[in-house]
């Protein structure tokens, strides 16, 4: 309910309708006295269903009058709206507010509360107020609310991003329009959060027998909410019978209700450089199965664990290569290739053969493999390349 419109005896009054009517609109209820009459004495009109204003006469000059304003469904009459409007032809807009300030005991990571002095009226009776913010270092301003009831001098400022500065400024706004921009706010920064997103987990390898590498991806800048500190690798034995079998041993697990479970029923290991992207995870258990989860944390707490990846450990390849090479001649064309096998606790599980690349010296070079299976030649120490060299 807004005065565009006052004189020294009348005044128009516009309206929208309920943002909620509940049913079809069939009229409104326009009803007015003075300020300072009896509460009790009231003049009433009643209008259609599609008036959108009224201007009421036979006003005294120079006082302040009481307005309502009310809807009707077949139901009955619904809430009023109540404002002032002062009849005079001296208004003015409003000023702004004033001495805005954001107690710093009253930052949280997502809301802060402002504090300020209101202006004067300009004549005419503020309506409301209005909040502009703006993100720094280089945001553009923003009206963040725009309906800020007349009669506060403070408010919750909400939806905010944890960890992030922020300047606020207001204007006011009566019959006549709104007023000039107020000062700003100093830069206020709201507190740290825990992180909204864990890492992305993109791989798990076994290295040894006994130990997965994982790598992962930073979660992003946006869904830190603070200053990030490290990760948590939590990990669980599975259970032989769940064992996802294949030939990687590494399997993405989409149940979330798991991620949950196994960051309160595992064994975790923290990550504490926010830079590292990979981790060498030990002293596991040959021949099991386990699952692995991750989460990012700052100051404040942990993200919510990433997606499980479960992975066989037992068998990885060999980190060592075959040892003592030997190369001999046997003809024009062949050669005898002999050498040891890589010591056993290097191995990392049973070995399946070995590859042979001679290649020539000249400056067109021609690699030829050859695969030896263990059994051949002194169990795969041995070998005679021929007919194929040149």
């Amino acid at each position: 309910m807004m005065f565009p419109e006052v004189r020294l005896t009348s005044v128009r009054v516009v309206w929208q309708p309920p943002a909620f009517p509940n049913g079809i609109i069939l009229g409104y209820q326009i009803s007015y006295r003075l300020h300072s009459r009896d509460p009790l004495r009231w003049t009433t009109v009643e209008v259609g269903s599609n008036a959108r204003q009224f201007t009421v006469t036979g006003l005294s000059s120079e006082h302040t009058y009481v307005f309502r304003l009310t809807a009707r469904t077949a139901v009955g009459w619904g809430e009023q709206q109540e404002a002032l409007v002062v009849t005079t032809e001296r208004r003015e807009r409003a000023q702004p507010p004033r001495k805005l300030s954001v107690p710093q005991d009253e930052v949280e990571a997502r809301r802060l509360r402002l504090y300020w002095v209101t202006g004067g009226s300009g004549s005419s009776p503020l309506r409301y107020f209005s909040l502009q913010l703006k993100e720094l270092p280089s945001g553009p301003w923003k009206t963040h609310t725009a309906d800020i009831p007349h009669n506060l001098t403070s408010w919750t400022v909400d939806r905010l991003k944890p960890f992030t500065s922020y300047k606020l400024r207001m204007l006011a706004t009566n019959d006549v329009g709104d007023s000039v921009l107020s000062k700003e706010t100093e830069a206020v920064t709201t507190l740290q959060d825990v992180p909204n997103e864990p890492p992305v987990i993109l791989s798990v390898k076994p290295t040894t027998t006994t130990s997965v590498m994982v790598q992962w991806k930073r979660p992003t800048e946006d869904s830190i909410n603070g200053v990030l500190t490290g990760y948590r690798l939590y990990y669980r034995e599975l259970p032989a019978n769940t064992s996802t079998g294949g030939d990687s041993g590494v399997q993405t697990t989409q149940n979330h209700t798991t991620s949950a479970f196994i960051t309160t029923k595992s064994t975790f290991k923290t990550v504490s450089s926010a830079s590292l992207t990979e981790f060498e995870l030990t002293q596991l258990k040959k021949f099991k199965h386990y699952q692995i989860v991750m989460t990012s944390y700052n100051i404040i707490g942990e993200s919510p664990p990433s997606t499980p990846v479960e992975v066989s450990v037992g068998e990885a390849a060999p980190s060592v290569a075959p040892q003592s090479i030997k190369v001999s001649a046997v003809s024009s064309s062949g050669l005898e290739v002999t050498w040891d096998m890589p010591p056993l606790e290097t191995q990392n599980g049973l070995i399946q053969g070995y590859k042979v690349t001679p290649r020539k010296t000249s400056k067109n070079r021609q690699g030829i493999n050859t695969t030896c299976l263990p059994g051949e030649r002194q169990w795969g120490t041995k070998t005679h390349l021929d007919k194929r060299l040149k």
